[in-house]
């Protein structure tokens, strides 16, 4: 039902060739950032090990979008709330190597 009422508007937004804005779409990867930030935190159950890696690497990614699209206060605020200041060594994903000093 859903489609054919897209296709009655004229087809959803990827086949009519409408263009998110930067707005739009920081909004979009905020709310990504939050929702990654949450599993992280354990909202829906423990991560293994593996899981831990790859969501702490997401959240690094999402992070870097977030401040290519102007919600870089936001996504600061978000992530210090929950994990802190980052030390000079935890900036980057996890399998990155500390700086040496």
């Amino acid at each position: 039902m859903q489609h054919d009422a897209e296709q009655a508007r004229g087809g959803d937004i990827l086949t009519r060739g409408d263009r998110t804005t930067d707005a739009e779409m920081g909004k979009i990867f905020y709310r990504r950032l939050e929702r990654l930030v949450e599993l992280r935190r354990g909202k829906w159950g423990p991560l293994n090990p593996d899981e831990e890696k790859a969501v702490n690497q997401a959240i690094y990614s999402t992070l870097l979008d977030c401040f290519d699209l102007d919600v870089a206060d936001a996504a600061r605020v978000l992530v210090r709330r929950h994990f802190g200041e980052p030390r000079q060594h935890d900036v980057g994903p996890s399998e990155m190597p500390p700086h040496a000093a």
